[in-house]
């Protein structure tokens, strides 16, 4: 084996909870010669003040992704409310154009009505129930539109 060359990083790993046997084997020295050098006065509170640094840093560390996990938690409330506005506006532009091309059709049914022309299909001036009532299908349309 060789002579202890102690670094940085051997207190962080130490401090980090890694054992002396793997610390040992990575610094080419027996894992008692690390438990000895570990047990100095000078040493020891070096290690205590890495420790708490360490846990310090995870702590911010976690506060850090706890505020970021609270920041995507309130974009995606934020991005669905701004989907049901716009799905809700979506159903109200669809629910008017159907309401004026449904009433455009009464509209050309009235006018024809008006004036003598050839016999409609039934299909135009079929009625459905509604409701217990017999209404065209066109008055049908509306009120369920109105309904929805």
């Amino acid at each position: 084996m060789r002579r202890l060359l102690p670094d940085g990083g051997l207190l962080r790993r130490r401090a980090a909870g890694e054992t002396l046997r793997s610390l040992a084997a990575d610094y080419g020295v027996v894992h008692t010669t690390l438990g000895r050098y570990f047990a100095r006065p000078e040493v020891a509170k070096q290690l205590k003040a890495a420790r708490r640094t360490g846990r310090a840093e995870r702590a911010a560390e976690r506060r850090a992704n706890a505020a970021r996990q609270a920041e995507e938690r309130r974009l995606e409330r934020e991005v669905r409310r701004e989907a049901q506005r716009q799905a809700a506006l979506e159903r109200e532009r669809s629910r008017r154009s159907i309401r004026a091309l449904l009433q455009a059709a009464q509209r050309r049914g009235a006018r024809s009505n008006a004036r003598p022309q050839s016999p409609e299909p039934t299909h135009e001036r079929s009625s459905v129930a509604f409701c217990g009532k017999r209404v065209s299908r066109a008055d049908s349309a509306v009120a369920m539109l109105d309904r929805w």
